[in-house]
């Protein structure tokens, strides 16, 4: 009731009569849309450097595993054994990919398997060339996909550094400790005098931003090791110039033996790189490393992005982290058996160590979260079929209502080409037979095929949707305000903040509808990397509180659009680096860091204020003035509104609810707070989430937006969480 109780004060406090005109909307009495989800968020990538420092084990690849190489050929053929890929960006060196394993994704030899015995860099043409171990089918066309699969265990471990003078000094040993899900251990070599040393160096762009993975607090370091020739083994962990939080030698036995310290984390608030070091002159396997927070160790996920996942409250949660040139047994590997993996060449700057399906699934779970999964357009007939199984023998404990499953990610956008298909025939085909295996595995769990396709050409959207066979939720991503350029006011941009786009969406939704698919976004949000302007000029546009307000819009406008599934991108990330000397831009993350302020952005800010409105059915509303985008929803609890002013003057807006209705009125009105609306959060707290005042009659509510402004309204009992 003490929510109530100040709703109704409040309302004596508000003047309405301070403004020359009031905005009023009415609330039809038609539903829009039944049971609305939440919008959702991506959780993207895992880095060992920046504000995507998501696990509880900061160190990536602690089982010092090899690594897994998958693509996609799009085949010219040769003769019955060899054929060329039509790209030389695929190109890796001679004999690369011999020994590897290959499977037809396209056409009438789908299916058909086979061994590389040998491949060349520039074969026939100067084209990438493979030779298969026995004859080619003979349906097999041109331009037909093959994928490639190979892993390798022999070479030393990514996502770990190993000093020049130190690299002939380590190697990987075929050997794993015991009950290691993990197949090999990393060997250190080294000498009196000559010491073997590895490194996994986190948190590494502090000097630009301030340290994001916080080193205060207590600390658990765990390894296992084994002496093959004796000395002892340094273990150091701190910031680089800074004192070390940890600094032991243990003497390692000759069988496999765990260490675990604890130690408090020294920080002297300098910014520097954290190291963790492994040092011997002697000869050491090392295997299976795990540093956590002591209050954080019980889950895979940092407590941090738990717990702002929970603010958020997403809806969806998408799983996309370059997968693509994953395996189905490495995605669900846990992290001490797991290998990196790679779809495009490139060294360690190539290769993704992501968190696992099973990792993800439980996050999804502890969050309420639907679960959004990206696969790769290279999966085999019997990896599609095993994921079915292993979601539906997940389902009983998970109960999710739905799980959703992409083929692929921007299979049209070239940046992806070594492991998508962007032949709108070949994508379609292949997605068709991967979804049929898949849900042959799933049985009556309920899965949800997802394909994408590109917002910005919506005659190719629906040129790849005539080719779908089967109902899909077609996805696309509507970014918004790409360009900014230099020494503009930042107040005259904001109105591009809000430039409407829901006539094209709706266009594509009602196209596809016509056809028995559903119009969904994989990823929305801010795209301005281009223009000229510098990244300090960017930010109190990109990341002011208006980009949360015109967030919102757009989310609430694609929802009436028919866009029951949105995605906004993504959750940490802190900034992106700009053509030139231009600096860095703040996208794409809706919250600053992880740590150690924890701060949304106000785009996600504005996330965790819709998904606190979106409850039930939304309804229709007819407003007197434009530059309003309402979002009437009813449930059991009353109704809830949502509500961006895209005006530059603060408005007072009338809401009128249906009479008759018995549903309760929202009584509690929260507002994106801000002194302006190119305030932002970057250094400091200067937007938030605030209570303000609302006039409340038999059937209506009035409200003050401010200028360019983002409030929702909430039944009695309900509160910003």
């Amino acid at each position: 009731m003490k929510y109530l109780a100040f709703g109704l004060i409040a309302a004596a406090t508000l003047c309405t009569s301070c403004f020359a005109a009031e905005d009023v909307v009415r609330i039809d009495t038609a539903v829009a849309v039944h049971d609305v989800p939440r919008f959702g968020v991506n959780l993207g990538f895992r880095t060992s450097w920046g504000a995507e420092q998501l696990m509880a084990n900061v160190v990536m690849n602690p089982g010092f595993e090899g690594i897994v190489d998958r693509c996609l050929v799009t085949v010219m053929l040769l003769d019955r054994y060899r054929f060329l890929e039509r790209s030389r960006q695929l190109s890796r060196d001679d004999e690369f990919w011999a020994g590897a394993t290959f499977e037809v994704r396209t056409g009438s030899a789908a299916g058909y398997t086979g061994r590389i015995v040998a491949s060349r860099k520039k074969g026939a043409s100067g084209l990438p060339e493979f030779t298969a171990a026995n004859p080619l089918p003979d349906d097999l066309a041109p331009g037909d996909r093959i994928a490639l699969t190979r892993t390798s265990d022999d070479d030393l471990p990514s996502q770990w550094w190993f000093p020049a003078d130190s690299q002939n000094r380590t190697a990987v040993r075929h050997e794993a400790r015991p009950g290691s899900a993990g197949i090999r251990s990393l060997e250190l070599r080294g000498d009196r005098g000559a010491p073997a040393e590895v490194h996994s160096y986190l948190d590494a762009i502090g000097s630009r931003t301030g340290n994001l993975l916080p080193l205060a607090g207590r600390w658990r370091l765990s390894f296992w090791s084994r002496a093959v020739g004796g000395a002892g083994l340094s273990v150091r962990f701190g910031r680089i110039g800074a004192p070390l939080s940890l600094n032991r030698t243990v003497t390692p036995h000759e069988r496999w033996r765990a260490s675990v310290f604890e130690f408090d984390g020294i920080e002297t608030g300098v910014a520097g790189t954290l190291d963790l070091s492994f040092q011997t002159e002697g000869n050491v396997l090392l295997d299976d490393v795990k540093l956590t927070k002591v209050d954080t160790e019980s889950i895979a996920f940092r407590h941090e992005a738990v717990e702002l996942l929970r603010r958020l409250h997403p809806g969806y949660l998408r799983d996309w982290q370059g997968q693509l040139g994953d395996t189905l047994a490495n995605r669900l590997a846990p992290p001490q058996g797991r290998r990196a993996s790679r779809y495009r060449p490139g060294g360690d700057e190539a290769t993704d160590f992501g968190y696992s399906l099973p990792e993800f699934l439980d996050l999804c779970r502890t969050i309420h979260a639907r679960p959004w999964i990206v696969v790769s357009p290279a999966f085999s007939d019997q990896e599609w079929t095993d994921l079915g199984r292993y979601l539906r023998n997940r389902a009983s404990e998970d109960a999710f209502p739905e799980i959703l499953v992409e083929f692929g990610n921007e299979n049209w956008n070239s940046i992806f080409s070594a492991a998508g298909i962007a032949d709108p025939i070949r994508h379609a085909e292949t997605a068709s037979r991967g979804f049929r295996m898949l849900l042959q595995g799933a049985g009556n769990l309920h899965v949800r095929p997802v394909v994408n396709a590109q917002y910005a050409n919506p005659a190719a959207v629906n040129d790849f949707a005539s080719q779908l066979n089967f109902p899909a939720i077609v996805a696309v991503a509507p970014y918004f305000l790409y360009d900014l350029d230099a020494r503009r006011n930042p107040l005259d941009v904001i109105p591009s903040l809000f430039a409407p786009r829901d006539e094209m969406l709706r266009s594509l939704s009602v196209h596809l509808g016509a056809a028995g698919h559903e119009l969904a976004s994989y990823e929305i949000n801010l795209h301005t990397t281009g223009g000229s302007a510098s990244g300090t000029e960017r930010a109190p546009v990109v990341a002011g509180a208006a980009s949360g307000s015109a967030l919102a819009a757009h989310l609430l406008n694609g929802l009436a659009a028919g866009e029951r599934r949105q995605c906004v991108y993504v959750l940490s990330g802190l900034d992106y680096k700009l053509s030139g000397d231009s600096g860095y831009v703040s996208l794409w993350g809706i919250a600053r860091d992880l740590g150690p302020t924890r701060r949304f952005r106000p785009t996600g800010l504005a996330l965790q204020m819709l998904n606190q409105a979106v409850k039930g059915d939304l309804y229709s509303a007819h407003r007197s003035q434009n530059g309003l985008t309402v979002a009437p929803f009813r449930s059991q609890s009353g109704w809830s509104v949502a509500i961006v002013s895209s005006s530059p003057a603060e408005r007072s807006v009338r809401i009128e609810f249906p009479r008759g209705d018995n549903a309760p009125l929202p009584v509690l009105c929260f507002v994106l707070k801000s002194a302006s609306p190119i305030a932002t959060n970057e250094e400091s707290e200067q937007v938030t989430i605030a209570q303000q005042p609302a006039a409340i009659s038999s059937h209506s509510v009035t409200i003050v937006l401010p200028a360019y402004g983002f409030a929702i309204l909430l039944p009695a009992g309900e509160r910003e969480s």
